[in-house]
């Protein structure tokens, strides 16, 4: 049972505590607690989150105005439906909690802030009962009452989020696996391509006057961006991997070194520097790359893209990072258009092969720090690193042209008018990753319905 904490025989127990607790507590009682929380409630939330924000941890999870608001709202509701009096149902509490924790841990809210939390709350309860006008005995009760329903809840939850972070953790592995699973001799020689194409600008460049802002630094890239947002994903365990990143910052610091010398001997000094560096980033490149094996069995069977079930992880990852970095991702949401009427014309079969060509064009169009998953038979993501919404936009406009262009022959048969609608969204920093997706698939509804009224009015 235990290695299972959310088995049903575990769940049937925490209901049957919540039980007990509930028939052990007068009606009174518990009707007096349920108003005390109810009027205090609001108040209540104010305080905890403003504790909490005290937590340098805690602001990534709290900061955003847009989330405290929901979250003190969502808060208040709990507090209040936890202790509803005369109608609280122990399987209706529990499943509650469990939904609670899901969502901690697809927002990976840390199990001390969570516990931090329910003390705040607990605190706050017991401190409103000491101002009620009742006796010792009732009193007492009221605060066994409260303590076992706060810390049942807090059980539930944990129970939950343990075993959301042990999914997540399944789930990056097996995204990392899939990385592996791709044509990584190709990767590896493609790489290796753009760090020379890159060594061989820089070393043109620092002798040509330029602005600043024009400077070709290494980790703004092309192969910058994939050690960041992609060699990360599958190599992060290694060693190897934490000496390429250094050597990515020191060969940048070398560059504006040699930018900003005036002495021809100076210079050269320095591009030897920064040669040395290139090819020990280049041998512990080839490290990393032997040391992986070919696993596939995580890609979508039909296009051969990340599965949309390894979603929720990717952007997990680029929340994390943002973090760090503040610079900006966007997903892009793609559908096929006309999907129905394509599969009519031309066959299960054909409406495969259309699918399968979009998702190659899709992912020949993309950076190789960008993500494409597919998220159905019809519809792609990608996630576009380090670029905003505008920016987005304007590839995903070049995406939807591009393929308009585009004839297939598909059984001897050639589609024409072949379009795409697209929605683009940018991480707006909400932590839960789900709430970036569902943006994208709505600003994906509404360019179809945008297209729809647009096809009707010229009708």
């Amino acid at each position: 049972m235990m290695n299972n904490p959310l088995s049903e025989e575990y769940l049937f127990v925490l209901e049957e505590e919540i039980r007990q607790i509930i028939d052990n507590t007068p009606v009174s009682t518990r009707k007096m607690v349920a108003s005390i929380v109810k009027q205090s409630a609001d108040d209540s939330s104010k305080l905890f989150y403003r504790s909490l924000l005290k937590i340098s941890q805690a602001r990534f999870y709290l900061d955003h105005e847009l989330v405290s608001q929901r979250l003190q709202t969502a808060l208040t509701k709990w507090v209040i439906d936890l202790f509803h009096g005369e109608s609280v149902k122990a399987a209706q509490t529990v499943r509650r909690q469990l939904e609670i924790g899901s969502a901690h841990a697809r927002i990976q809210v840390p199990t001390l802030l969570v516990m931090h939390g329910m003390r705040e709350i607990k605190r706050g309860i017991h401190g409103s009962l000491k101002h009620a006008r009742l006796p010792r005995g009732e009193i007492a009760q009221a605060v066994n009452y409260v303590g076992i329903l706060l810390d049942v809840a807090l059980g539930v939850m944990t129970a939950a989020s343990i075993q959301g972070a042990e999914r997540s953790a399944r789930s990056s592995e097996a995204l990392r696996q899939f990385s592996i699973g791709q044509d990584f001799l190709a990767e590896r020689e493609r790489q290796k391509a753009v760090l020379a194409d890159w060594a061989k600008d820089v070393f043109l460049a620092v002798h040509i006057p330029s602005e600043p802002q024009d400077r070709l630094l290494l980790g703004q890239s092309e192969f910058g961006l994939w050690v960041l947002h992609r060699a990360k994903l599958f190599f992060e365990q290694y060693s190897e991997y934490a000496l390429i990143a250094e050597g990515v910052v020191t060969v940048d610091g070398l560059v504006d070194l040699a930018y900003d010398s005036h002495s021809h001997a100076d210079r050269l000094a320095l591009m030897q520097k920064i040669k040395h560096h290139i090819d020990r980033i280049n041998a512990m490149l080839t490290i990393l790359f032997d040391r992986s094996i070919e696993i596939g069995s995580t890609k979508d069977p039909l296009t051969q893209l990340i599965n949309r079930r390894f979603l929720r992880t990717a952007v997990s990852r680029e929340i994390a990072l943002q973090s760090v970095s503040r610079r900006p991702f966007s997903l892009i949401m793609i559908e096929i258009d006309n999907f129905a009427e394509l599969r009519a014309r031309l066959g299960e079969s054909g409406a495969d092969l259309v699918v399968q060509k979009t998702a190659a064009i899709l992912f020949n169009s993309v950076r190789s720090s960008d993500s494409v998953f597919s998220m159905g038979r019809e519809t792609f993501l990608i996630i576009r690193v380090e670029t905003n919404a505008r920016e987005a936009a304007a590839f995903s406009h070049e995406l939807v042209q591009g393929y308009a262009a585009t004839h297939f022959e598909i059984n001897g048969q050639s589609t024409l008018n072949n379009s795409l609608s697209t929605g683009v969204t940018e991480y707006d920093g909400h932590p839960d990753p789900r709430h970036l997706i569902d943006r994208a698939a709505l600003a994906l509804r509404n360019a179809r319905s945008a297209r729809a009224e647009k096809k009707v009015g010229s009708a």
